[in-house]
């Protein structure tokens, strides 16, 4: 449903109501009860219609509903009503009008609308107005529709001048079932109008909606052709002699005095930045009102007096003439009666007043109010007047206007006379010059206000005193500059500030359950926008195509829970006003590293001995996500690091804070691990130098690098580096050599396309040379590479948000922190044929004779491998001690084995030997690994038998 369900029911067409509603008013005599016409049956002529004689007579109306100010308003709001009152449209106005069919259509989201502008074809129709946002003509495509601006794509617009062969609007006729081809609206402007749902652009429904307007083609008095004009005779004629103004014949006009007038209204007036002509003529007329009363504000426009005198109407406007005759004493049939100075109710020197700025859109504004100080000084105090141009919509010209108020009213002169029969061709509005003796006039000039024939034919008329300079205008010294309303700067309520940015985190929680999940945080930053109603947020996975909606409230800060780690999330925000108007989005990319950021580094890692084992504990670490604690072991007592160690116990779980293991020397790291397999930046690192190795004897170490001759499986030397394999080689890619710019050369092009596991085998079987217990310690030199992280296309990620250089955490060209590892292992056999499963070992001590050793490299991203520079084991054996009582010689001589065999020969031996003589003596032969025999002897050198203890000490 749209917003405009609210005018759900179809105004029914009101195109014959509009045709039919013409007020049926006859001629203009049943219009004028009381007014011009019976002054000329009577041979009576008042300037009843003139401008600025009107103005000097009485207080000025005050203003009421029906006011001018009120009218002018009005007719640029739009009257959802079929029926209205008619209006004819002279010159350039702005208007609104009346709906005269409404219809939803398109599942209610497009509401079209016909909009009567007024009841005759008009010349144009130009900028068309939604509440006071202007659409230009050239706004418009060919079709009508809006292409720029905030109704871009939500409206269209089509204009119909009012032709009499005008035929039906074909966009309407073609969507709507109601409208027919029979709705032509022939004689009617209107405006079809088509508006498509959007709360933000329609944020209060149905706009207002308005249209500059050139209006009625009227004959042209001068020319005698039909065309636009606002020249203010040939309007006034069009209204004398028209059905809908007085109806008059064209031969009870003065077609002469009409045709001056023209002429005069064209005059060229030089005014600050170039020239305007005289009088101008801009406005409506509502058929409502009386004829009378239009007459009045038509001639307002160019200060004219319109007469009926001798059966025609006579115009003439407010330009400086010259006398039609001089008048004398002579010329004088009676008494002379002169009034030197108005009542105070009719005398002012201050003159303000309203017209409609066609500068300002059309708005109904005061002109600069027009005055004279010399005058408020003679008249002892401020005395204003105020009037109103319906008819002018011009600032300079209505202080023009103004100005001849003002000037006029300081002709305070006026003459009643009684002339003599000769003087009959006078008439109301014509200037006179009189000489008179008595009052000492010279060519004095007079305007006539009245003019009454006698029964005697003599001629009795009311005379103003007469200044040409009151139609004078000075630019430079007259002129102002109108102060509008317009240059305060107001906000727009369709137009909202739309914010700058929006800021992101990401952080983890833990439910009751104990349930860990990352929640993204998201500010809209606070424009400097007056009048926030509330704030909207939508998100969505980059790879998505629809944003998900995330709230909408009067606080900046929305949480968006349950998001997935590493993804990137599109966020776009807005501003929503205390009316409904919606400012444009503003976006960001939040890459969600929650349970992606290294948990926290492992704090008091400690170690402490009891004996033959280690007991190493540490601080519970607080990350919600913490998997376990992996240790690892190198055989350094210094500078160790995690490349170069090998896993000593991968895994102890959460919550235990230690673990006892084997008594070794060396460097033992610390880190913490949390669910994804993140390790701890940093390890916590021990050295441990506690063990005794006073009875470890080396015996070997086996080195594989750097020729590396054991045997591979998926796993490669290259350079004299131990690495995991790809499964795809460079040179079985397809595509060109230089295309693969975002992988290290042999590696093949496809992401990810290291193997997860290889192994080593080491060349040979190492061979103890009989059951023997041996300490067999793993030594290893490695670092970590990555295929697919060249520096130069590192894009952002979970390390690296931005994607930076100064962010990346790693060195250059596919270095990486982790994500692979090495693990060496063993296998023992006392028959090298049959040997025990492969056992992962760090240091440790086995009893056997043959053993196998193989390297485990393992990649946990499919990208990542150890680069194995060192590989070797450290075998070292611990002391024996063999020893026997009570060992009895035959013959002289006592062969003593080991079981186990000695590795070496280079064990020490002592004997302790009972009943020995002065002079006895023996020796020790065949001394081997496998044992050794003792001879006894006497002085003479002849075998004995004795008997003796023995202890031997070796490996």
């Amino acid at each position: 449903m749209g917003f405009f369900s609210g005018f759900s029911s179809i105004i029914s067409s009101a195109v014959e109501l509009v045709s039919k509603n013409v007020a049926k008013k006859g001629g203009w005599k049943g219009l004028l009860t009381g007014g011009l016409k019976q002054f000329a049956f009577s041979f009576i002529a008042s300037a009843v219609l003139g401008f600025a004689y009107k103005k000097l007579a009485g207080k000025p109306k005050q203003p009421d509903i029906n006011s001018f100010t009120n009218e002018a308003l009005g007719r640029k709001s739009l009257i959802r009503s079929p029926v209205a009152d008619r209006s004819i449209i002279y010159g350039s106005v702005r208007k609104s009008g009346a709906i005269v069919h409404a219809e939803t259509l398109n599942n209610n989201k497009d509401l079209y609308l016909v909009i009567a502008l007024c009841g005759h074809e008009v010349n144009s129709i130009g900028s068309v107005f939604f509440n006071d946002t202007e659409i230009q003509s050239g706004h418009l495509d060919g079709s009508g529709n809006v292409n720029t601006g905030t109704f871009n794509g939500k409206a269209q617009i089509i204009k119909h001048l009012g032709a009499t062969d005008q035929t039906v609007d074909s966009t309407l006729d073609s969507a709507s079932s109601v409208w027919t081809s029979n709705h032509r609206l022939r004689g009617v402007a209107y405006l079809m109008v088509k508006l498509t749902y959007d709360v933000d652009v329609y944020p209060n429904g149905i706009p207002n909606i308005s249209a500059v307007i050139e209006g009625k083609k009227i004959l042209n008095v001068s020319t005698s052709a039909t065309a636009y004009s606002n020249n203010p005779a040939n309007v006034i004629y069009n209204y004398l002699i028209s059905s809908e103004g007085l109806g008059a014949s064209t031969s009870e006009i003065d077609l002469a005095s009409f045709q001056q007038a023209y002429a005069d209204c064209n005059d060229s007036i030089s005014i600050t930045g170039g020239t305007q002509s005289r009088y101008t003529c801009n406005g409506l007329i509502l058929l409502n009102k009386k004829p009378v009363e239009v007459i009045e504000d038509l001639v307002s426009s160019c200060a004219g007096t319109l007469t009926y005198q001798q059966g025609k109407f006579k115009l003439k406007v407010g330009k400086a003439t010259s006398s039609t005759r001089t008048l004398t004493d002579n010329d004088l049939a009676g008494d002379l009666r002169i009034a030197t100075r108005p009542k105070r109710s009719q005398l002012y020197n201050k003159v303000k007043g309203t017209f409609v700025d066609a500068d300002t859109n059309f708005s109904v504004k005061e002109f600069n109010t027009q005055e004279s100080s010399a005058f408020q000084t003679s008249d002892g105090e401020t005395i204003v007047n105020e009037i109103e141009l319906p008819f002018t919509t011009n600032s300079v010209e209505a202080q023009r206007l103004a100005l001849i108020v003002l000037k006029q009213s300081r002709q305070m002169m006026t003459l009643d006379l009684l002339l003599k029969p000769e003087h009959l061709d006078l008439g109301v509005g014509d200037v006179f010059a009189l000489t008179s003796s008595k009052l000492g006039f010279t060519a004095k000039k007079f305007y006539i206000l009245t003019y009454t024939l006698n029964a005697d034919l003599t001629v009795s008329i009311i005379a103003q005193e007469y200044a040409d300079t009151v139609f004078d205008f000075s630019a430079g010294s007259e002129q102002v500059t109108l102060a509008t309303a317009s240059a305060i700067s107001l906000p727009s309520p369709n137009s909202v500030t739309a914010p700058s940015s929006i800021t992101t985190s990401d952080n983890m929680v833990a439910s009751n359950d104990g349930i860990v999940s990352v929640e993204l945080t998201a500010t809209i930053t606070e424009p400097t926008e007056a009048f926030i109603g509330q704030y909207e947020l939508e998100y969505k996975k980059s790879t998505d195509s629809t944003f998900i909606f995330a709230g909408r409230s009067s606080n900046n800060t929305f949480v968006i829970g349950n998001v997935e780690d590493g993804i990137t999330y599109n966020l776009r925000g807005k501003i929503i006003n205390t009316i409904g108007v919606s400012s444009s989005y503003v976006t960001a990319n939040h890459l969600v590293i929650g349970k992606t950021t290294p948990p926290s580094d492992i704090e008091n890692f400690r170690a402490e001995p009891n004996g033959n084992q280690l007991v190493l504990s540490w601080d519970a670490p607080t990350d919600l996500d913490l998997s376990h604690i992996t240790i690892n072991y190198a055989n350094t007592l210094s500078n160790a690091d995690f490349q170069n160690s090998t896993v000593l116990v991968k895994k102890v779980g959460r919550p235990a804070t230690s673990v006892t293991i084997q008594n070794i020397n060396g460097a033992f790291l610390c880190y913490a691990v949390d669910k994804i397999g993140n390790m701890s930046t940093n390890p916590a690192i021990i050295y441990n130098s506690t063990a005794n190795i006073n009875n470890l004897n080396f015996l070997e170490t086996i080195n594989e690098h750097t020729n590396y001759g054991g045997t591979v499986s998926s796993t490669a030397v290259a350079e004299n580096v131990l690495m995991l394999a790809t499964s795809e080689l460079f040179d079985s890619a397809s595509g060109n050599v230089d295309d693969a710019t975002a992988k290290n050369f042999d590696g093949g092009t496809t992401t990810a396309n290291v193997v997860s596991n290889g192994t080593y085998d080491f060349e040979n079987t190492y061979d103890l040379g009989s059951l023997q217990t041996a300490q067999i310690t793993a030594q290893i030199t490695q670092s970590v590479g990555d295929r697919d992280r060249l520096f130069d296309n590192i894009g952002t990620s979970t390390n690296n948000a931005t994607g930076f250089m100064d962010d990346e955490p790693n060195n250059f060209d596919g270095d990486a922190p982790s994500k692979c590892e090495t693990q060496i292992l063993y296998a023992s056999s006392t028959d090298n044929s049959t040997f025990t499963s492969y056992q992962v070992f760090t240091s440790t001590q086995v009893y056997s004779r043959y053993l196998k050793f193989r390297a485990k490299l393992t990649s946990d991203n499919g990208s990542a491998t150890p680069l194995i520079s060192q590989l070797k084991v450290q075998v070292d054996m611990p002391d024996r001690v063999i020893s026997a009582n009570d060992q009895d010689t035959s013959s002289g001589v006592k062969a003593i084995s080991f079981s186990p065999v000695m590795k070496t020969t280079d064990y020490a031996l002592g004997l302790a030997i009972d009943n020995m003589a002065s002079g006895d003596y023996y020796t020790i032969t065949n001394k081997t690994a496998s044992g050794f025999q003792v001879n006894f002897f006497n002085s003479s050198n002849s075998a004995i038998d004795r008997q003796f203890d023995f202890i031997a000490r070796g490996f």
